[in-house]
């Protein structure tokens, strides 16, 4: 469960702010209508990297599968092709 604040109300309410995150919830911090901030709750295992990269997958942001990149074909079709480029621009 996730709540949402605007900047200002979030300031002027900042003690239930930080009981939510305390509960658990993730907060996000708008600012005219744009997501500026998101407030966790920092946990006993803040410094487990294992743990932090379990969060991240879980959250879809990081992912095991590599990228898939595009097939590069060549620029130049001839031998030579540079050679010729460089040529041209003396």
């Amino acid at each position: 469960m996730s709540a949402r604040y605007q900047m200002h109300e979030a300031k002027a309410k900042f003690s239930e702010v930080l009981r939510r995150v305390c509960a658990g919830e993730i907060v996000t911090i708008t600012f005219h209508g744009r997501d500026i901030a998101e407030i966790r709750h920092v946990g006993e295992d803040a410094d487990d990297f294992e743990g932090h990269v379990a969060r991240l997958m879980r959250d879809g942001i990081v992912s095991e599968d590599p990228p898939t990149l595009p097939v590069l074909s060549p620029i130049a079709r001839r031998p030579g092709g540079l050679a010729r480029f460089l040529k041209d621009r003396e």
